[in-house]
């Protein structure tokens, strides 16, 4: 009896309960999908999510929204994943996933897009203007002496002076300077030397410096004149006086390039006030005539090229 009293009571409970259900069913109408992405089937209508025709709206908005393929993109997406059909999402740096259409990305899953690559150079290693040295200038080799226009003859010095710079290294030794021209391709090594000057004719000498880079900086030319033969009184000295009626010693040289020494009638004196008076090396010769004189000894060489010197001798 007991047993069948403890039954009744169960099934009437269990009427009790489907009535109820029936009921509360009846007043809210019929079941409706309202989660349209859990992977259930939330009112038990045998469709899942967007199968469900409930959820049709909403699958369509969302299917509008575009996948730009990226996380956190420039148009404003959001930093989440896709959610239907998600995978593991795995957190970068931490090694834990997250399962489920729900998984985001926090800030650490980003971490590994800040990691450059292995091409992207440092900052420290991209050059810098003020890295750059600047390009090496050549130096500058200005000539002091001979001066522009300057003549003498093949068998005297000429006196070569410039000046020497360089931009990185300032002053230059003398060693860094040469000297050459147009009839000569070397002249001199060195500053401030004395120095013949070969062949004759017209020089156009110019001085080259060299700076420690080996870079050479030439100066502007400047025309120097060499001539030959060269002529030259020896005696009387310019401006002597002597006595009218006694003998004079005259002497005198002659050079020549490519001849040599001049002798003989090579070698023609005269004088402004009695003209020709000897020939030759040296001699003696009065002048008879009170005054002054200009003495004159005009050289000749071989190819017929003249060259003269004069003096001034006062005879009382």
């Amino acid at each position: 009896m007991a047993r069948q009293m403890h039954d009744w009571r169960w099934f009437y409970s269990a009427m009790l309960a489907v009535t109820a259900y029936s009921c509360g069913a009846d007043d809210a109408g019929p079941p409706h999908e309202s989660a349209c992405s859990d992977g259930a089937d939330n009112d038990r209508d045998g469709h899942f999510d967007c199968q469900d025709p409930d959820c049709a709206t909403a699958c369509a908005a969302s299917a509008a929204v575009p996948d730009t393929g990226r996380i956190g993109d420039a148009g404003g997406g959001s930093d989440v994943l896709p959610t239907a059909e998600a995978g593991v999402v795995a957190e970068a740096g931490s090694g834990d996933s997250r399962d489920g259409p729900d998984a985001a990305i926090g800030p650490t899953d980003l971490a590994a897009a800040d990691v450059p690559t292995a091409d992207a150079p440092a900052l420290e290693d991209v050059p810098v203007a003020a890295d750059i040295p600047p390009k090496n200038q050549p130096p500058n080799c200005a000539i002091v002496t001979p001066k522009a226009n300057a003549t003498g003859w093949f068998d005297e010095d000429f006196f070569f002076a410039a000046t020497a710079t360089d931009p990185e290294d300032g002053p230059l030794p003398a060693s860094a300077v040469q000297w050459q021209s147009t009839l000569k391709p070397l002249i001199a090594i060195g500053n401030n030397k004395s120095h013949p000057l070969q062949p004759d004719g017209v020089h156009q000498v110019t001085c080259t410096a060299q700076d420690s880079a080996g870079l050479v900086g030439t100066s502007a030319p400047v025309s120097v004149t060499v001539k030959s033969p060269h002529a030259a009184i020896w005696h009387p000295a310019n401006n002597e006086t002597r006595a009218v009626g006694v003998p004079i010693p005259f002497k005198g040289n002659a050079k020549d390039l490519q001849d040599g020494t001049l002798v003989g009638a090579a070698l023609q004196w005269s004088s402004d006030l009695e003209g020709p008076f000897g020939t030759g090396v040296e001699f003696s010769k009065a002048l008879n005539k009170v005054g002054t004189h200009t003495i004159t000894l005009k050289v000749t060489d071989k190819g017929g090229t003249q060259d003269m010197a004069s003096i001034l001798l006062v005879v009382k």
